[in-house]
């Protein structure tokens, strides 16, 4: 199922070590084990209908009751005036899969978009535990690191009454105490204009993805308002969650998203890079691209990766941006 992970043949421990490694990234993610399919502990979409694309390895009964704070986007002109204002701050936008972490009796979880309890990587873990104390912490998992930009709860006290600003003030305090050598890392704030432009600029100039501009007096609000909010988003090229309705030749797959009557519809394909796995149909992807042709596919568009925090019911055509508006 994972393929090679090595271009030759290695010694029993290294592979040990590469399996542990490998197991812990999938748990990471959101797989949990199904020992009872054989040779494939991590379940089988195989077989799928493609009129119900499902997402493996969530796990449904495990609800954490926290939700994260859920942005919607910005344009040129809003963005500009973030930027100019001093009532609100940037941060860089990281490209992963949104994670909080909870740490509570001794017991270090990770909770995904939807609200799930997901397992931590190791490294993860243990930079939570050097910590010591309960808390509750916001942030995006980027490969084995968490970039962390909110801190919810602290040795008992709930954080969410406290501005941004405030809570980010605490969040330094907990990053200046413990110099975290892996596993977590503070995202930076940039208060000033000038920092705020260079930081947008700088972003865009690397490839990143984007900017997240914060009102500093507003308290977390979990969930997505329908429109506005005091914390905004804007991205520097766009991308989508799509469904795998197909599995082509030479390492592509075909991607479909719901219109408005829940009809599931073909939005192309897209090559899949040598270093990341084939996805199953009924997987949920996540892909760049330039721009949407309206009844048509997705203009160069580029595999990003797989989405275990997100349902097939959320690949929906609204989030697509078509050529000329």
């Amino acid at each position: 199922m994972f393929g090679a992970k090595t271009q030759t043949p290695v010694s029993l421990d290294k592979a040990q070590k590469i399996y542990e490694r490998l197991i812990s990234e999938k748990m990471s993610k959101g797989y949990v084990s199904n020992p009872g399919i054989s040779g494939n502990v991590f379940g089988d979409a195989s077989g799928l209908d493609e009129s119900i694309p499902i997402v493996k390895g969530i796990k449904d009964h495990q609800i954490s009751g926290v939700l994260p704070q859920i942005l919607n986007e910005c344009d040129d002109v809003e963005a500009d005036y973030f930027i100019n204002s001093s009532e609100w701050g940037a941060q860089e936008k990281y490209d992963g899969d949104r994670r909080l972490i909870l740490f509570k009796n001794n017991i270090a979880q990770g909770i995904n978009r939807k609200g799930f309890f997901v397992p931590l990587m190791p490294v993860v873990d243990a930079a939570v535990r050097q910590i010591g104390t309960s808390l509750l912490l916001d942030g995006e998992a980027v490969g084995e690191t968490i970039y962390v930009f909110g801190l919810l709860e602290y040795n008992g006290i709930d954080l969410r009454g406290l501005s941004y600003i405030e809570s980010y003030h605490k969040l330094q305090e907990v990053f200046a105490t413990h110099k975290f050598t892996s596993g977590l890392k503070l995202v930076s704030l940039a208060l000033t204009t000038e920092d705020k432009r260079n930081v947008f600029l700088q972003v865009k100039s690397q490839g990143g993805e984007g900017i997240v501009f914060k009102h500093l007096e507003s308290c977390y609000s979990p969930g997505k308002p329908n429109t506005g909010g005091d914390q905004r988003k804007f991205k520097f090229w766009e991308s989508a969650s799509c469904v795998v309705v197909k599995i082509n030749d030479k390492r592509s797959i075909g991607l479909g998203v719901y219109d408005l009557c829940g009809k599931l519809v073909n939005v192309g394909n897209v090559t899949i890079p040598p270093n990341h796995e084939i996805p199953n149909s009924g997987d949920v992807v996540e892909v760049r691209y330039l721009y949407a042709y309206k009844g048509g596919s997705l203009y160069q568009p580029i595999y990003m990766g797989k989405r275990t925090d997100l349902f097939a019911g959320d690949c929906v055509s609204t989030q697509l941006k078509y050529n000329g508006g």
